[in-house]
Formats: C-alpha cells, sequence, structure tokens
C-alpha cells in the first residue's frame, strides 16, 4: 500500500524552515572556526596520495562542536618516540552556509574533502578532516542539511601554510629548516657593494622576512641558481641579525627534484616588500640544517644518540657493514 498522499515530508517551505533553524542554531551554539581547503602540490600518481600539500586560503565559517565533554580519541599517550597528542572531534557544518562561504569566496570546491583543515582560535589548534559524512539526519524531512565532519588532530609534515590567518605559523615554529650564513655585503645590478645593515632595521632583514609577525600573508623569497641552471628557491621564515644567518622552509627546485643551497656562492631576492632593487645578491658563506624542538618529542635526542649507533658514513648504514 502506497504512503498517504495527503501527507508529504517533501514539502520545500518546511524543508527550508528546517534548514534555517539548523543554521540558527549552530550561530547560537557553535563557534567560529576557519576551514582551510588543502592543494595537491605534487601528486605521486604511483600511491595516489600527495607529496606536497599547500593551504592557501582560509574560510570563516560557523560550525557546531559535537563533543560537549571535550576531545575524543586515545588523548595523551606516552610512546617510545615521546608524547603523541591524539584528539579527535566531530563537527557539524550547515551545507546551506558552506555554499554561501565557498560561493562569496570564488571557490569551485562542492564540499568539504578528506585532508581538508579547520583551525580552532579558541583552542589554537587545527585538526584534519578524516570523514565526511553527509547523510546524518538521514533524510528527516527528505533532504540532508547538515554535514558531520570526523577530525583528528593535525600533524604537520612539511606543507605550506599561506592563508594568511595565525594558523600560518606553524610552518614557522615546526617546519625542516636550512640555514644559510650570509656575508656582511651585498652586490647591487650594478656592481656596487653594499652593507646588510643597510638594508636591515632592528628586527631583521627588511624585504627577506617582510611583515609576516604582524600580516601573515606569505614569506619572501630568495634564489639561487646552480651549475646545472638549475633555479632552486627558500622562503624565508626567520632572520638572525647578529649572526647573519637566515632560515629557509619549502625548498624548491624547478626540476622538481631536491638541491640545497651552495656555500661561496650568491643568492637573489625574489620578493620585496621595502627594497625596489629586486636583484640584489647576497652571499652564502655556510650552509646548515635546522630541525626545530618541538616539546612533546624528542628527534634531537633520537638523532644524536643514533650517531652512537649507526655510521652514517655507510651508503646502507641499515645493512650489512662493508
Amino acid at each position: 500500500m502506497a504512503t498517504n498522499l495527503y501527507f508529504s515530508q517533501k514539502v520545500k517551505s518546511e524543508q527550508d524552515l528546517y534548514e534555517n533553524i539548523v543554521i540558527e542554531s549552530l550561530k547560537m551554539y557553535g563557534q567560529d572556526v576557519y576551514f582551510m581547503p588543502r592543494r595537491i602540490v605534487a601528486k605521486d600518481t604511483v600511491f595516489s596520495e600527495d607529496v606536497v600539500s599547500r593551504f592557501d586560503d582560509a574560510h570563516l565559517v560557523e560550525v557546531y562542536l559535537e563533543n560537549i565533554d571535550g576531545y575524543a580519541g586515545d588523548g595523551d599517550l606516552f610512546t617510545r618516540f615521546g608524547v603523541e597528542i591524539r584528539d579527535q572531534a566531530n563537527f557539524v557544518l550547515s551545507k546551506k552556509r558552506w555554499d554561501e562561504v565557498m560561493q562569496d569566496a570564488s571557490s569551485s570546491q562542492s564540499r568539504p574533502y578528506e585532508g581538508d583543515l579547520i583551525y580552532i582560535p579558541l583552542s589554537n589548534s587545527i585538526f584534519e578532516i578524516m570523514r565526511v559524512e553527509d547523510e546524518r539526519p538521514f533524510y528527516q524531512l527528505s533532504n540532508l542539511p547538515v554535514y558531520r565532519l570526523t577530525c583528528e588532530l593535525f600533524e604537520y609534515s612539511g606543507e605550506q601554510f599561506q592563508t594568511g590567518i595565525e594558523a600560518d605559523r606553524i610552518e614557522r615554529d615546526f617546519a625542516y629548516q636550512t640555514v644559510l650564513t650570509i656575508s656582511d655585503s651585498a652586490t647591487s645590478p650594478a656592481g656596487a657593494s653594499i652593507s646588510v645593515s643597510d638594508i636591515a632595521d632592528g628586527d631583521g632583514l627588511i624585504g627577506l622576512v617582510g611583515t609576516q609577525d604582524s600580516n601573515f600573508g606569505g614569506y619572501s623569497k630568495i634564489q639561487q641558481v646552480l651549475a646545472n641552471n638549475v633555479t632552486i628557491t627558500g622562503e624565508i621564515v626567520n632572520y638572525d641579525g647578529p649572526t647573519n644567518k637566515l632560515y629557509l622552509a619549502n625548498l624548491t627546485a624547478d626540476d622538481g627534484l631536491f638541491h640545497n643551497f651552495i656555500a661561496d656562492s650568491a643568492v637573489i631576492q625574489t620578493t620585496i616588500q621595502f627594497i625596489s632593487d629586486d636583484e640584489t645578491k647576497i652571499y652564502i658563506t655556510a650552509v646548515d640544517d635546522n630541525m626545530p624542538d618541538i616539546d612533546n618529542q624528542q628527534n634531537t635526542f633520537f638523532e644524536t644518540e643514533g650517531d652512537d649507533i649507526l655510521d652514517f658514513s655507510e651508503t646502507n648504514p641499515f645493512g650489512e657493514p662493508t
């Protein structure tokens, strides 16, 4: 027997009313977060995964946090590699509000995807979307008004952040860095020698570090052309004036391979905010690396202790000794 034709759950006005009530509830009981869509820079076609990801946009939207008693998951675990924080959270996001936010941002992304990030200013934490459920509640009024996002605490692994919000600091704090010790003088395109201190202020090298502290709009970059005509580029995340050290992250090369900067050679500034001369050459006297210390991890300790166990001068330190 068919359902009663005088009663229907597909009344458009009721569906709209229900959806508007959901949105109003999210605005009253939810909180503002920033949605950061993932951009795939280099996709591994063999394993169908992203080798390098970047986050260029941050969209403010309201969500409801279902975990009223605190984050779910395994919490803080003590492992052989230090402390691991495995917090999980479930967020409810209105589909209508999602479409409005994406339309205002002129984005073509049709829905939240796994791998996108959510930044919560209240706790200053970033969560990665692991699953997007779009059928809960299940056709309550013959429509689906919300997304339910199952998320886990994000673990940084070299991604690039240029969203323009506070979350960009994660790249400065945790990215693997190449350290360049530069000379006290630089050379202009006309061949004149200028002092590096002449293009530096009290807080750092003007034009190199830019205004990252006050305006999270991205990092300045420098380039070096190698002997094989390969150009490598690095983003400057910090500058230490007393020691003339530049700290670079996200090194890339135009041939798609990994290359490092070479000492006793010059680098060229490429994105300068306060210097009109964008071809000023700065010379490198030494190249080193820097792994930022993380409070709940012991990377430096294991690397130091590992030097006493493994002989890294071997071409295959994990194989049979030669």
